[in-house]
Parts: structure tokens; C-alpha cells; sequence
């Protein structure tokens, strides 16, 4: 087998930059850099009447290189997935996600993703 295989994803859109899954460890945050872009993955809780609401995400521009993606109420057995829409992130930056706590008893998230660049 040639050792020099290179090894690159496309749909008719988009080329796939990564798609995978990394499991964050307790209330950790993930970084991903794509270029001059730091994208951060965290989450937080959010009460509405102290109450904890259903599992949804929101996007916080940090500054010029630095967007995160905040994963509220993310609590044991939780599962949630990106809109049916990819997210735009920039100009030809798009995102798909999905995650999932481990177990009952892990802080743990399973977090699975896939960045788009448009063509």
C-alpha cells in the first residue's frame, strides 16, 4: 500500500475541513483552531424562575478570532443536536454537532462534529 495516501472529504457544497468526536472531560471547555479562528465549546446552566430549561445552545462573538458555543443545560442522560440547518459560523465556515452525556453518573459529553467549508 503507497504510504503517501492523502485522504480528503467533499459533499457537492462543502469540503469537510474535520468531522469526528471527542469526549469532554466534567465541565471542561474544548478549543478548536481552524486557521486564525479559536472556537470554544463550553457549558454553562441557565434558570429561567429557577428552573433549569430544555438543552439549546447560543453563539458568543468573543472578539474578531474568537467565537464560542455555549451548550446550556447540559445534565446527565442529556442529548442534543444541531438544527436540522448547519450553523454559520463565517463567511465559509459551517458547523453540524450532536452530543451526549456517557451515563447517569458522568460529567462527561460526548461531543461529535462536523466543520463545512463552503466552496
Amino acid at each position: 500500500m503507497n504510504e503517501n495516501l492523502v485522504i480528503s472529504l467533499s459533499t457537492d457544497e462543502y469540503d469537510i475541513l474535520s468531522s469526528g468526536s471527542v469526549i469532554i472531560p466534567g465541565k471542561q471547555k474544548l478549543y478548536f483552531r481552524i486557521s486564525n479562528l479559536i472556537f470554544i465549546i463550553r457549558r454553562e446552566v441557565e434558570l429561567v424562575e429557577g428552573k433549569s430549561t430544555a438543552p439549546h445552545y447560543g453563539l458568543n462573538l468573543v472578539d474578531d478570532t474568537t467565537l464560542e458555543l455555549i451548550l446550556f443545560n447540559i445534565e446527565n442522560n442529556a442529548f442534543f443536536s444541531s438544527p436540522h440547518q448547519m450553523i454559520h459560523l463565517t463567511e465559509n465556515l459551517d458547523l453540524s454537532f450532536c452530543f451526549s452525556s456517557l451515563s447517569n453518573n458522568s460529567k462527561d459529553l460526548l461531543f461529535i462534529y462536523t466543520f463545512y467549508k463552503k466552496r
